[in-house]
């Protein structure tokens, strides 16, 4: 290329046939220089190859060891690993850790592929590289972002002013607890918020510590949770980090226990997917191959699954990169792409539930041990709440709601304030005295003197799955009947 065509190409005159005939000159001289180069030093294209195909990083030849450092990223809450490289004190550039899970752990191959597990020579080891995402190579901008924040700073105008002043840890640490004393004094943090809700607890628990996404909540959670002892001492989550899938685990995992109403006893909320050991996966919301928890990790499973022979489904408004790479089952007529009306997730989920309930697909074996150890019995690890009762009340202004009955008003012996009723061979039991309850109850219970209509759960359940059509649900979502059935299927 000229040097008046360079020249040329930088001017803002310059029109759109010239820019591409040149450009694309260019890109083919680019994308041939590895092969040229490879050649005069005699191995020709072959040892080009790798760099050509797999987008593997060539080791640097200048780095040192000395010039490595080993960390954790702090760009999301994943915490991989990371490998900096950092040159007279300034970080040049991030990549992944090869010894850590999330980096580098099974290759495509699924072979084993973590250096760690192979002999390294280690006067040339630091030169490993694992795989990182995108946001995690960001860290060095974050570093030095110009308008980041490394001090405290305290307002010193009116709210809406703008006006900062800088200070240092020692002044801000000693305002914010004079201003906490001052709020809460120590003599009164143990006396009720309010002694006519008892709920509300200690006074202490009017502190609450909200700091975002925090990476170092075991930190804060030793001051805030343990010393100073407030339920509030981390309210670190919003609807933007997998509120979804944390609401799930814990449904899934639903154990009610009066001793700990707050987490409701032995809920698991931060467990994944195994993708791995999966035949037919649903992404629903989620796209693992542009963001994750951890991306790396889980879009290298989601391909090796592919490998394995698994198929996997992207329900989603937007055609995505996961979207993009979903196989669906084509021969059932299921697509790899589910595109969707924007807000209408719940409808396709109805939809394909009708169609389970019709066809009575789902199982009911499952669905009626009412406890732990009738699960454990059937050779389930879980259980759910299908059989609980739940009555139809009217209160004293007229107005109805609907909750669980516990045993006890049905004049249950030793029912305990978290023992609900089932109906289990027809009769009234606490459910963790029952072994197999019933799953559609529909009838009129007598309690405290007064007829209440009683439903279990799951007839409940099925009466909202089925007052519309599939059709209707079709027509909500965007998703065609075809479709909805054949996901159900």
């Amino acid at each position: 290329m000229t040097a008046e065509t360079r020249k040329d190409l930088l001017s803002p005159r310059v029109d759109r046939r010239a820019f591409l005939k040149a450009s694309g000159t260019l890109a083919a001289v680019v994308a041939a220089e590895p092969v040229f180069r490879a050649g005069q030093g005699g191995s020709g294209t072959a040892a080009a190859a790798p760099l050509l195909l797999t987008g593997e990083n060539p080791p640097d030849p200048v780095e040192t060891a000395e010039d490595i450092l080993y960390s954790v990223c702090q760009m999301c809450h994943a915490r991989c690993g990371i490998r900096a490289k950092v040159v007279d004190g300034i970080l040049l550039k991030i990549d992944g850790n090869p010894w850590h899970p999330n980096q580098r752990d099974v290759d495509e191959n699924n072979a084993p592929d973590r250096v760690a597990y192979r002999a390294a020579d280690p006067a040339t080891q630091f030169h490993e590289l694992g795989r990182i995402c995108l946001k995690g190579q960001s860290g060095v901008q974050t570093v030095y972002d110009p308008y980041r924040i490394q001090h405290p700073l305290k307002r010193v105008g009116p709210r809406g002013s703008g006006r900062w002043q800088t200070i240092d840890w020692d002044q801000a640490f000693t305002e914010i607890a004079a201003r906490i004393n001052q709020l809460i004094p120590p003599a009164d943090r143990d006396q009720p918020i309010n002694p006519a809700i008892p709920q509300l607890g200690a006074k202490r628990n009017q502190l609450v510590f909200s700091p975002g996404r925090s990476v170092e909540k075991e930190l804060s959670n030793r001051i805030w949770r343990d010393g100073w002892g407030s339920v509030n001492f981390n309210i670190d989550h919003t609807s933007i980090c997998e509120a979804t899938r944390h609401v799930a685990g814990e449904l899934i995992t639903w154990n009610p226990n009066p001793a700990d109403p707050r987490k409701g006893g032995g809920r698991t909320v931060g467990w994944q997917a195994d993708i791995l050991g999966a035949e037919f996966l649903i992404y629903w919301g989620s796209n693992p191959l542009e963001a994750g928890f951890p991306m790396v990790g889980m879009a290298r499973n989601l391909m090796q699954f592919k490998v394995n022979g698994g198929r996997y489904v992207v329900v989603d408004p937007r055609m995505n990169n996961t979207a993009a790479k979903a196989n669906g089952v084509p021969a059932r007529g299921i697509p790899g792409w589910v595109p969707i009306t924007p807000g209408a997730d719940a409808a396709l989920a109805l939809g394909i539930m009708s169609w389970i309930l019709e066809n009575n697909r789902h199982d009911v074996r499952y669905l009626s041990n009412p406890n732990q150890a009738a699960a454990a019995a059937d050779g389930e690890p879980t259980w759910t709440d299908s059989t609980y009762l739940v009555g139809a009340f009217t209160d004293a202004g007229g107005r109805t709601f609907q909750r669980y009955l516990n045993a006890g008003e049905l004049g249950l012996s030793g029912a305990a304030p978290g023992d609900y009723a089932v109906l289990d061979g027809g009769m009234p039991k606490r459910h963790t005295q029952a072994s197999a309850a019933a799953i559609e109850v529909s009838t009129t219970l007598t309690i405290s003197g007064r007829p209440i209509p009683v439903k279990s759960a799951f007839t409940l359940l099925k009466e909202s799955v089925n007052s519309r059509t599939r059709a209707q649900y079709s027509a909500i979502c965007g998703v065609s009947v075809a479709v909805i059935e054949a996901l159900a299927a």
